[in-house]
């Protein structure tokens, strides 16, 4: 983050806080009821000087964003830029809600709850997911992240932003009065609570991206502290209702009182901190939207997960660890045995819990990285032409490890053309053309491409590697190790609204490499209730056609062949888009029998497919 970010982030988390603040004032007299009426004068202030700060917050947030959108550096542009910005989303939810602030504060001048302000300021709060990730999705999803996030923050406003006006009862109401109302107040402070923990986990599934963007990006890392924060002020808030509250009545209700007091500010300061860390991901490009840096030196095997026997024994260890936890907490509620129940679970978990280490395989900081190429015909043949320059010389030109310079190394060359390929995820193809690869004792087998090749070159020898492997299968069994998306290309159809293959998704394709000296394909029109597209090559016709010229060459690739040779072969893709098929004319067209290809169109419709781990990553359009 720029110091410039850090700037928003502050002024946004003042912003923010501010307003929670005031409408947790706004809405503490009015649910404690006559418990927290002798306050209400200095809660009412407290809410003034809230909705003031928030007020001005505002002003200095809407010209920074101004400067911001308009990337300027000095006053003058960033004036001029501040009509523009008014007529933004974010401009117009931000005066809203100054708008809204304003009014509040002419409502406020009635000192008794006031339902009216309570309901202004609350609107004020729910406008905030225009201002962030939340309003910039699109459709059901991104209604419905603005619709948790709305929860989420009148939510917090109910629990963090009532904190200071709680401190402030607890440190002038009578001890029986303030212990009143801090019973009063702790079923709000558990309702808020199970909203913030259901819309927070609601919100981190669908923006962090799953477990590796948690723990692999700067967004992930900040809702674990986030996480920690609301944890830590559940803690104390449980401490002061279990403990604390219930001392006020008891001997010393002045030493309580004091403690109270301390663990309120101490649970206020962490709910501050909790909004300043939720401004700073509101600044923040959401982890679904970065590439995760796993920070550890081990991750979990999908391919042992698969395997039956290594699954039977993980369960025969989750049962003995559970037995082992069973005796120890039978032993401790019972009181006896505790010598004994101890030493019988550490021999059960010293037993079984290496087998976990069966599951865990070495991971590298890109291993949870994905393809950004979405497998483009240009990128493949770009691929191609890199192999050719940077990789024959070990590997050889068919990639089986034969090079001319395989008989001098150490170790073999590995046989990229061998199906394993396919067990390997892009991030880690990717790290070992980027760090190269090493023998058992360190040293370098495969040189390190980081500082010779560019990201996208290496992007783009991972989608030839997969594709040339792929073709290899297509052209021996007629089918790949695994599902093999079709190559993302560029086309032209008589309907304008579909430019790229990807949008011929939801119906049958047939890429046709067509030919003059062959009769053309058929003309199929749906199948199984499905539509059925003949996007040809090369030459296309009154239909649609591949509008890029790699490609005939990438799927020259795919179908194993020799460009020159590839006329006459027909490839299948499927409504998901994954390339199920290659027919090879062997002599004739593949399509000269229509009967058969609609047959295995028919069976492709029976038989989908889903996507597993490891095989070229293929975005929805």
């Amino acid at each position: 983050m720029t110091s410039e970010t850090w700037l928003l982030a502050g002024v946004r988390a003042l912003h923010v806080a501010a307003l929670l603040v005031a409408f947790g004032a706004l809405l503490l007299p009015a649910l404690a009821g006559r418990a927290a009426v002798s306050v209400e004068r200095t809660t009412h202030r407290l809410a003034q000087v809230g909705m003031a700060v928030a007020l001005g917050a505002g002003g200095i947030w809407f010209v920074l964003q101004a400067a911001a959108f308009a990337d300027a550096t000095d006053l003058p542009t960033t004036l001029a830029a501040l009509p523009a910005t008014a007529t933004t989303r974010f401009g117009q939810a931000l005066l809203l809600r100054s708008a809204l602030l304003v009014g509040t504060l002419l409502l406020h001048r009635v000192q008794r709850p006031n339902w009216l302000a309570i309901a202004a300021t609350g609107l004020a709060i729910v406008l905030q997911p225009l201002l962030g990730h939340a309003g910039a999705q699109e459709g059901a999803l991104g209604w419905s992240l603005v619709g948790t996030e709305m929860v989420h923050l009148l939510a917090a406003g109910a629990w963090i932003g009532a904190l200071p006006a709680l401190l402030a009862a607890a440190s002038q109401l009578p001890a029986p009065a303030a212990a009143a109302l801090c019973r009063r107040f702790s079923p709000i402070g558990i309702g808020a609570v199970a909203l913030l923990v259901g819309t927070g986990l609601a919100q981190g599934g669908v923006l962090i991206g799953g477990f590796p963007n948690l723990v692999g990006t700067l967004y992930g890392r900040f809702a674990l502290v986030k996480c920690a924060l609301i944890a830590a002020m559940l803690v104390l808030a449980i401490a002061n209702r279990v403990w604390l509250v219930e001392r006020l009545d008891g001997r010393r209700p002045a030493h309580a009182r004091a403690l109270l007091r301390r663990s309120i500010l101490a649970e206020t300061v962490l709910g501050l901190l909790t909004v300043a860390v939720a401004a700073g991901m509101a600044n923040l490009p959401p982890g679904l939207h970065q590439e995760p840096l796993w920070p550890f030196s081990w991750q979990v095997s999908g391919l042992a997960l698969r395997d039956d026997d290594l699954r039977q024994e993980i369960a025969t260890a989750l049962l003995m660890v559970g037995l082992a936890s069973a005796v120890i907490a039978t032993s401790l509620f019972w009181g006896r045995f505790r010598v004994v129940a101890v030493l019988i679970a550490g021999g059960l978990f010293a037993s079984w819990l290496p087998t976990f280490g069966l599951f865990l395989v070495p991971a590298y900081p890109t291993s949870f990285y994905t393809s950004p190429t979405d497998f483009a015909v240009q990128d493949i043949v770009e691929g191609q032409a890199l192999f050719r320059v940077h990789c024959i010389s070990c590997h050889g030109l068919d990639g089986a490890g034969n090079g001319p310079a395989a008989t001098d190394a150490r170790m073999r060359p590995a046989d990229l053309t061998a199906a394993h390929l396919f067990d390997h995820p892009d991030g880690e193809l990717f790290w070992w053309l980027t760090d190269g690869m090493r023998a058992p004792d360190g040293e370098r087998v495969m040189p390190a491409f980081g500082d010779t090749l560019s990201a996208g070159d290496r992007w783009d020898l991972i989608d030839y590697l997969r594709a040339h492997n792929a073709g290899l299968a297509f052209r021996d069994s007629g089918t790949p190790p695994m599902p093999i998306p079709a190559p993302s290309m560029p086309v032209r159809c008589p309907d304008p609204r579909i430019a790229t293959l990807a949008d011929l998704r939801g119906g049958l394709v047939v890429l046709a490499a067509d030919d003059p000296s062959l009769p053309p394909p058929p003309d199929l029109a749906t199948e199984d209730g499905l539509p059925v597209t003949v996007v040809r090559l090369r030459y296309g016709g009154t239909g649609c056609r591949a509008a890029s010229g790699d490609a005939w060459p990438a799927l020259a690739i795919l179908a194993g062949l020799a460009p020159e040779t590839l006329a006459g072969t027909a490839f299948l893709v499927d409504a998901q888009g994954w390339l199920r098929a290659v027919r090879r004319p062997a002599g004739r067209p593949a399509w000269s029998d229509p009967a058969r290809l609609v047959t295995e169109l028919r069976d492709i419709c029976t038989q989908p497919l889903t996507q597993p781990s490891g095989v070229p990553h293929a975005h929805t359009h």
